[in-house]
């Protein structure tokens, strides 16, 4: 019978846990038990991650795949939920509360320095997040609900929402916001935003805050905005990551009432590629993280919000992988 080092002409290496390693290679796991492969992904698939405590629809996040951050959203006795959850990449703990509790409304940064704005409830009030505390943040030009939301702490930007003008762009620079270049379609409940304040893109939402739903993107460069790939999938309410070049779209909503969608379409900064289905079919889910490594948790699962969360790993990603007879 052949051997491994038969065939490669060593022998397999016997280690404590998993090393730093090169695609192709294989070595046994002593602490696991398990053979183990390094391999690269051929297309981009979803797994099961931590579950949050509590069940959310409309629910913000920002941050990364392994240092996530959820607050806000649909719950509590007035639907205004002012709770905050954080992720390490494994499972969810409960961090202080917000001031003030909303939902429709959006978020950017980072797990340590978070920013919340817009949304029901809210006002014209923001706020700010360094991991442990939220404080009030400057005030909002106008009171929105159903925005998007990209950027940094202190370089964010917020696209339409309602009430009307739903064309309305606002910038944030970490003490004041102000009213700049306007979209250029009216986009109600739920335009998705992903990047920078100075190269973001938004995509999809609702057409004036109507039953009609878009296909459009538009990239952002902090001045202007132009045309970007028009999606295939007209939604609105949809989560996504990444950047303005390199972005995920995830979920949304086609009608009125339920049902949502489970689709995923991948943007490279030209056109939109259909990916491997979300496994659930919901809509005002959260997301954080990059195109490689990224993640989408809650949404609306009518009567309840969900405790779903799912982690994507990109096309083309190193992973490790076990080793098994079947």
């Amino acid at each position: 019978m052949a051997t491994y080092k038969g065939i490669k002409g060593f022998t397999l290496q016997n280690l404590a846990s998993d090393p730093t390693v090169n695609e192709g290679q294989v070595w046994y796991n002593s602490a696991s038990g398990a053979f183990r492969l390094a391999a690269t992904t051929a297309t981009g698939s979803w797994a099961t991650g931590g579950s949050l405590n509590t069940a959310k629809g409309n629910i913000v996040g920002a941050g990364t795949q392994t240092a996530a951050v959820g607050f806000a959203g649909y719950g509590g006795p007035t639907g205004q939920s002012n709770t905050t959850e954080k992720y390490d990449g494994l499972s969810w703990t409960n961090g202080n509360n917000m001031n003030t509790g909303s939902y429709g409304g959006t978020g950017a940064g980072t797990q340590t320095a978070a920013l919340a704005f817009f949304g029901t409830g809210r006002g014209t009030q923001s706020e700010e997040y360094d991991g442990t505390n939220w404080t009030i943040g400057g005030s909002l030009a106008a009171a929105r609900n159903g925005p998007g939301g990209a950027g940094t702490q202190t370089a964010a930007v917020a696209v339409g929402g309602g009430p009307t003008p739903f064309t309305r762009v606002e910038e944030y620079n970490g003490t004041s916001w102000t009213a700049v270049t306007a979209y250029p379609i009216s986009v109600g409940g739920g335009p998705k935003v992903v990047g920078l304040q100075t190269a973001a893109l938004a995509f999809s939402g609702e057409n004036d805050g109507t039953p009609g739903k878009s296909v459009i993107a538009n990239d952002y460069d902090g001045t202007s905005w132009t045309a970007a790939g028009s999606r295939s999938v007209a939604v609105s309410l949809a989560s996504g990551f990444g950047i303005q070049t390199s972005a995920l779209a995830v979920g949304g909503q086609q009608a009125v009432a339920p049902p949502g969608v489970s689709s995923s379409e991948l943007y490279n900064g030209t056109s939109w590629s259909t990916e491997t289905n979300y496994p659930a079919a919901l809509w005002n889910l959260a997301g954080a993280g990059t195109t490689s490594a990224g993640m989408s948790w809650g949404g609306q699962a009518p009567p309840t919000g969900s405790t779903n969360n799912f982690e994507w790993t990109g096309a083309g990603a190193d992973v490790t992988k076990t080793i098994t007879t079947s």
